[in-house]
């Protein structure tokens, strides 16, 4: 079984906002070289700074 995990951060001017990161997603698929399956996005809020930080698996 193959697997891939990388780690998307992204600084927001306010705590909550919008992004869209299924281009960054979409990415790091291709990046991994993983032709079926699932794709998990786990969001891990950090509140400091306002950075929101994603990992895919």
């Amino acid at each position: 079984m193959k697997s891939y995990r990388k780690e998307l951060w992204f600084n927001l001017p306010s705590r909550r906002g919008f992004v869209n990161i299924t281009p960054d997603v979409e990415l790091a698929l291709r990046e991994s070289g993983v032709k079926e399956g699932m794709v998990l996005v786990n969001a891990s809020l950090s509140h400091i700074h306002h950075q929101n930080h994603y990992c895919i698996y």
